[in-house]
């Protein structure tokens, strides 16, 4: 029970940091460029969130599928 809690805690952590630095670094790029410039780092960053929310969807998918799954072998007599 703690590794299944322990992974979803590494997994919401790992999925916190890369949505921030994609934010960080475009707020950076819009300081230091004019918007016309960094119109195409937000396009970039909305493909980023695209792809972060499938990868967290099937991420969960397996987790849950994975916690739910009887394990065979376990106290089983053959």
């Amino acid at each position: 029970l703690l590794s299944e809690f322990i992974r979803l805690v590494s997994f919401t952590f790992r999925l916190f940091g890369n949505m921030t630095a994609g934010e960080i670094l475009l707020l950076m790029t819009s300081f230091l460029i004019p918007f016309a410039f960094s119109l195409p780092f937000y396009g970039l960053e909305l493909l980023v969130g695209v792809i972060q929310s499938l990868i967290f969807s099937a991420l969960t998918l397996v987790f849950v599928s994975m916690a739910i799954e009887p394990h065979h072998g376990e106290g089983e007599d053959h």
